[in-house]
C-alpha cells in the first residue's frame, strides 16, 4: 500500500480543508474540528505563523551557513540511533536502547552525498541544498519549543522517501520509507517502512499511509482517537520504546497542493491526555499544515 494521495486539482488546499482531511468524521472529532477552525480564524495561529515566516527568510546556504563550522553542519545530518532488533523479533517491535556503533547519516545514506563531499566544508555550505533545509527544520523546532508551543518531551519530523536505498531498503522493494530529519528528545529509530505488515504495529507508518491523525491518550490504557479501543495485544499500532511515554500524537504532513502525504510529525509526552485539548491539537495541526505549505522547507524547485 502506497502513501495516501488525493486529487485536489480543482480547489486550493486551505487549513480548513486540511483539518477536514486529517481528522475523522465521528461526532466527537467533528466538535473538535469546529473548535480548531475557530481558533485559526480568531488569529490564534499568528505566533506559529510568525515563527515559520522568520525561519523561511533563510533564502540561501551562503547567507545562512557561513558562520557555522563544518562540524556544526555535519551534526544537522547525523544522529544516534539504536541497533536494530534481532531478525526473529516481531515486526514493528522496538529495539533495545543500545546505540548503534556509528551514527545515522542523512547526507550519505539518504541524500546521496559522496563521503568526500560530506567532509568538504565548501560543498556542505554552498552546494548541498539539504544543509540549509535541515538548519531550518532544527531552528523551527527550537523556536517553537522556546515559545512554549512544543511542550512535549519528544517531537520529530519525518519525510517520505520514495524508492529508498539505505539501511536494508532497496528501490525495488515497492514501498516508501519514512526517515527522521529533525527531532528533540531521546534517540530512536530513523526509519519506518510504509507497508501493511509494519503499519499494523506503528503509528508513524499508519498515519503516513492513511493520511489521518492518530492520537493515543494513554499508551498503557489504551484509548485512542478517533476510535476508543483497548490494547489487548501487539496488533495495536503502538509499541512502547520509552516507558516514560504516556501519550502520543501522530499527524500527517500533506503537500502544498494536498495531493500526497510527504511526511509526518510524531509527538510524545510523559503525561496521559497531553494532546486531548482542542488548543493543543490546533497548534500541532497548524504546524503540520505549514510544514506542508513550506514542503518541509525544501526551498529548491
Amino acid at each position: 500500500m502506497a502513501t495516501t494521495t488525493c486529487d485536489t486539482t480543482t480547489t486550493p488546499f486551505t487549513f480548513d480543508q486540511y483539518v477536514d482531511r486529517v481528522l475523522s468524521d465521528d461526532q466527537t472529532t467533528t466538535n473538535k474540528k469546529d473548535d480548531i477552525k475557530l481558533q485559526y480564524h480568531q488569529s490564534h495561529a499568528l505566533l506559529i505563523q510568525n515563527v515559520f515566516d522568520i525561519i523561511s527568510q533563510y533564502s540561501s546556504s551562503s547567507s545562512t551557513l557561513q558562520t557555522m563550522t563544518l562540524s556544526d553542519i555535519q551534526s544537522l545530518f547525523t544522529y544516534i540511533y539504536p541497533k536494530p532488533s534481532p531478525p526473529d523479533s516481531p515486526i514493528g517491535s522496538c529495539a533495545k536502547k543500545i546505540p548503534n556503533d556509528t551514527p545515522f547519516n542523512l547526507a550519505t545514506q539518504v541524500f546521496g552525498v559522496a563521503p568526500n563531499d560530506f567532509y568538504n566544508e565548501s560543498f556542505m555550505k554552498n552546494n548541498c541544498p539539504h544543509s540549509v533545509r535541515l538548519k531550518q527544520l532544527n531552528d523551527l523546532i527550537s523556536s517553537l519549543q522556546r515559545e512554549g508551543v512544543i511542550a512535549c518531551e519528544w517531537f520529530g519530523v519525518y519525510r517520505v522517501i520514495d524508492q529508498p536505498n539505505f539501511l536494508n531498503y532497496h528501490p525495488t522493494d515497492g514501498f516508501s520509507v519514512l526517515v527522521k530529519e529533525a527531532y528533540i528528545g531521546d534517540y530512536s529509530r530513523p526509519d519506518f517502512p510504509l507497508n501493511e505488515p509494519f503499519a499494523k504495529h506503528s503509528s508513524n507508518s499508519t498515519v503516513a499511509m492513511s493520511g489521518k491523525v492518530r492520537v493515543i491518550h494513554d499508551v498503557y490504557g489504551i484509548t485512542t482517537t478517533p476510535q476508543v479501543e483497548e490494547k489487548k495485544d501487539h496488533d495495536e499500532p503502538y509499541y512502547v520504546c520509552d516507558t516514560r511515554v504516556e501519550s502520543e500524537l501522530c499527524i500527517p504532513v500533506w503537500s502544498r497542493d494536498g495531493s500526497r502525504v510527504i511526511g509526518i510529525v510524531d509527538a510524545e509526552a510523559w503525561k496521559t491526555h497531553f494532546f486531548s485539548s482542542s488548543q493543543t491539537l490546533f497548534q500541532f495541526l497548524y504546524i503540520c499544515y505549514l510544514l506542508g505549505q513550506y514542503h518541509l522547507f525544501l526551498l529548491v524547485s
